[in-house]
């Protein structure tokens, strides 16, 4: 019977050692590299007070865009010319000026037809302007104020009584 010399045990034992080392060296390599996420916040700059979550800014209200970068007042503001048609009358050429009334999207706008003392305001959110309701004893005053690329469209219900008065005026800006 041949029996091997102590010393090629050993290496044998070592080699089995260094083998397996090795192995668990890469798995765990392996396992650390991939499950590694990259922060997608690190590169991007929200402005305008916004957020990063997950990737993408959280705008504060009143801003909009990838990085915060646009004033959503800013889509509205100033002069519209067209027509304004109220009820069986035929329709007029009037112009609508909006202005930025207080930061960030608080929107002031008249009819230059009616009086300038009859101002109107709202908040300027997406392609809108929300307008709250005016309302009293028999009365209700509602409006809708969109806009659509540089056209604006204000439909206006008056219910005044028994009577309810329709408007709208649709304008391109100039």
């Amino acid at each position: 019977m041949y029996f091997r010399p102590k010393f090629f045990q050993f290496m044998k034992f070592w080699k089995s050692i260094l083998l397996s080392a090795c192995s668990f060296l890469a798995l765990a390599t392996t396992v650390t590299y991939t499950s590694c996420e990259k922060d997608a916040c690190t590169e991007l700059t929200c402005r305008n007070g916004g957020a990063c979550a997950e990737g993408f800014c959280r705008c504060k209200t009143g801003f909009e865009g990838a990085e915060c970068e646009v004033k959503i007042a800013n889509r509205f503001l100033g002069t519209y010319v067209g027509y304004n048609h109220c009820d069986n009358n035929p329709a007029l050429i009037d112009t609508v000026d909006i202005y930025l009334k207080a930061e960030p999207n608080v929107l002031g706008f008249y009819r230059r037809s009616d009086s300038a003392t009859n101002k109107m305001e709202g908040i300027g959110k997406d392609y809108n302007i929300i307008v709250q309701d005016q309302t009293g004893d028999n009365y209700r005053k509602h409006l809708n104020v969109v806009i659509d690329n540089k056209e604006l469209t204000i439909h206006q219900e008056i219910y005044n009584g028994a009577n309810l008065s329709v408007c709208d005026f649709v304008g391109n800006k100039q």
